[in-house]
C-alpha cells in the first residue's frame, strides 16, 4: 500500500507511514487508508546519444546534450530617427568601456563553466543523477511473450511474439489490428520475480530495407509490477535502451503502443527484439 498523503509505499501494514508519520489506522472518522496508483514517470530519448532521462531533467545524464531546445530570444529593432534626420553624433568611450566590461565578464564564465564542466575543485557542479541501469546488472530471459494481436504470417514468414526473445533482430513481431496500432500491447513474462532495471528494444523491422516499409512505435509506455513509465522513442535502426529510474520488482513487463511513425508502405507496427535487464 502507500501512504495517502506523500504516496510513499508502506513495507507489511503499518500503523503510520514510515515517511511522514501519518495515521494509516482505521476509524470511524477515517476509514482505512486506500492504496493509490504511483505515479507515472515520463523518460525521453536523448536525441544525441539515445539514452533515457526523466522529462524533467534539462541535459542527458549520459552525454550532457540538452534534451530540450532553449526558447528563442525576440530581438528589438531599432527606432528610427525622428523626421529623417541622422542621429546626433554622441561620445561612444562610455559605450566601449561598457562593452569591453560585459566581453571579458563572458569570457570569465566561459572558462568557469568549462572548468565546472571538468569538474575541477570547487568549480564542480552536483553529480548528474545516474539514468544508466545498474552495472553487471544480467538479461532475464523471458519465460514467454504474448500480445494483444498479431499479423498473420505469409509463407515461412511467421510475426509471432516469440520473435521478440528469439535473439535474433531480424525477426519481428507485427501487431494485427485494423488501426495504426495505438492500444496493442506485448507482454514479457520473466522465469522468476526479479528488480528490472532497463529494458533494450529494437524499434521497427529491422530487416534488410524493412525498416521505413512498417511502421515504428514513437511513444511507448511501459507496466513493470506496479509502476508504470512512458518514453518516446528514436525513430532509428538498432538497439535503444530504457533505464528506469529504480529498480521495479515485476516479473510481467508489458509494452504498449501510444503513438506510431507511420510506415512508407505497410500500415502494420513492428518491434524486433526487447531484452529485459535486472537482478535475479
Amino acid at each position: 500500500m502507500t501512504c495517502p498523503r506523500c504516496a510513499a509505499p508502506q513495507d507489511g501494514s503499518p500503523n503510520f507511514c514510515t515517511a511522514c508519520g501519518y495515521d494509516l489506522r482505521p476509524s470511524p472518522e477515517r476509514p482505512a487508508a486506500r492504496p493509490l496508483p504511483p505515479p507515472v514517470v515520463r523518460l525521453v530519448a536523448c536525441p544525441a546519444c539515445g539514452a533515457s532521462n526523466a522529462a524533467s531533467r534539462r541535459h542527458c545524464g549520459r552525454c550532457r546534450s540538452a534534451l530540450h531546445e532553449a526558447p528563442a530570444t525576440a530581438t528589438r529593432a531599432e527606432p528610427e530617427a525622428a523626421g529623417g534626420r541622422e542621429p546626433e553624433q554622441r561620445d561612444s568611450s562610455p559605450i566601449l568601456l561598457v562593452v569591453t566590461l560585459v566581453a571579458a565578464l563572458a569570457i570569465v564564465g566561459v572558462l568557469l563553466s568549462l572548468l565546472g564542466a571538468q569538474g575541477v575543485g570547487f568549480l564542480a557542479g552536483p553529480p548528474e543523477e545516474p539514468t544508466e541501469a545498474a552495472a553487471g546488472s544480467p538479461v532475464l530471459l523471458a519465460a514467454r511473450a504474448t500480445a494483444s494481436s498479431t499479423l498473420q504470417g505469409s509463407g515461412t514468414t511467421s510475426y509471432d511474439p516469440a520473435n521478440l526473445v528469439d535473439g535474433d533482430p531480424e525477426t519481428a513481431w507485427n501487431e494485427g489490428s485494423r488501426g495504426d496500432g495505438v492500444g496493442e500491447w506485448v507482454e514479457l513474462t520473466l522465469a522468476a520475480p526479479a528488480d528490472v532495471t532497463r529494458v533494450l528494444l529494437w524499434n521497427g523491422y529491422q530487416k534488410g530495407e524493412q525498416f521505413p516499409q512498417n511502421g515504428r512505435v514513437r511513444q511507448l509506455r511501459i507496466d513493470a509490477g506496479e509502476r508504470t513509465f512512458e518514453v518516446e522513442l528514436l525513430d532509428v535502426e538498432g538497439p535503444q535502451a530504457v533505464n528506469l529510474p529504480q529498480p521495479v520488482r515485476a516479473q510481467r513487463v508489458r509494452l504498449t503502443i501510444d503513438d506510431v511513425y507511420v510506415g512508407d508502405r505497410y500500415p502494420d507496427v513492428a518491434l524486433s527484439e526487447i531484452e529485459v535487464y535486472g537482478v535475479p
